[in-house]
């Protein structure tokens, strides 16, 4: 009997211990989660002209692609839910019911620089480390769409953080999940460079299409922590990877077809291709460039 009890023992101190550390991630991540931020005034000059409402449906729908995340109609949408990860969804940005399109513009800015909800606490896998870089001009224009919108009436569940992501996020295996913590205090970002082709407009580029948020920081690709089930591994994008090979007239050519040079048809699902070959060509020579610059050019079957 002694030693059925011994084990007996040992199980109840492993449950309770498992049972403290999840208290203790689950009041840790918790804690972070509610933490309320203030952020300085931008001053941001939103423009209403119709040029700028033009502009901004481009940025809003090639070049940051936001519908990508929050929907064709950009009222939102269930990203997913899943009880391990964890329930998000990509908030209604219209004026209707459930939308945040009636916020003040400075609100709006908090959120999309900063990652800072309308309540102060921090919002979760929004891209704000990227999109802080954009430019007042662009940025004031993508509100300026973003008021245009008609008002659509759609209310999402709100967010649950899984066990898996709270866990992954108290071990600071996902730093992008709340990005206010590292840009509530953050310098202001550098002047955004002029539209050029050129290697510092391509990165701006790079930054705002949210390229970083699949291909990882340093954009050669793998699997995300919290990657979904099924998700195939995003590709290295530096010169070490596939792109190595290619040519730039290979890497247009399948931005605007989703073919790449070996035959492969890309997944949309993954990879929104027909939205980033809409870019113009100097937009996609830029982003080109400076892929180009991340690292030495692969010599095994290099194209030219």
């Amino acid at each position: 009997m002694r030693p059925r009890r011994t084990v007996t023992r040992i199980l109840t101190v492993c449950a309770g211990l498992a049972a403290l550390s999840a208290c203790i991630v689950y009041a840790s991540t918790e804690l972070r989660l509610r933490r309320s931020y203030r952020v300085p005034a931008s001053g941001l000059q939103v423009p209403a002209d119709p040029e700028a409402i033009v502009r901004g449906q481009r940025l809003v729908h090639v070049v940051a692609q936001c519908t990508n995340c929050h929907g064709a109609d950009l009222a939102g949408q269930l990203l997913g839910d899943d009880p391990w990860i964890g329930r998000l969804a990509a908030p209604n940005l219209t004026r209707g019911r459930g939308g945040v399109g009636s916020l003040s513009d400075e609100r709006l800015v908090r959120s999309i620089r900063y990652g800072v909800g309308r309540d102060g606490r921090p919002l979760v896998m929004m891209p704000a480390q990227y999109l802080r870089n954009l430019s007042d001009g662009d940025l004031g224009a993508i509100i300026a769409y973003l008021r245009s919108l008609p008002p659509i009436d759609r209310e999402l569940p709100p967010r649950r953080v899984g066990p898996l992501s709270r866990l992954a996020f108290f071990l600071g295996r996902v730093p992008d999940v709340v990005p206010a913590e590292t840009l509530a205090d953050a310098s202001p970002p550098p002047p955004a460079p002029e539209p050029a082709i050129s290697v510092g407009y391509g990165r701006y580029l790079v930054d705002t299409a949210g390229c970083r948020v699949c291909h990882r920081q340093d954009l050669r690709g793998g699997l995300h922590p919290l990657a979904i089930p099924g998700e195939p591994p995003p590709p290295d994008l530096t010169g070490a990877g596939p792109l190595g090979t290619w040519s730039e007239r290979d890497f247009v050519h399948t931005l605007r077809t989703g073919i790449t040079p070996e035959g492969r048809a890309l997944d949309e699902a993954y990879m929104p291709w027909r939205r980033t070959g809409r870019m113009s060509d100097s937009e996609l020579g830029a982003i080109w460039r400076y892929l180009r610059s991340l690292g030495p050019r692969r010599t095994d079957g290099a194209r030219s």
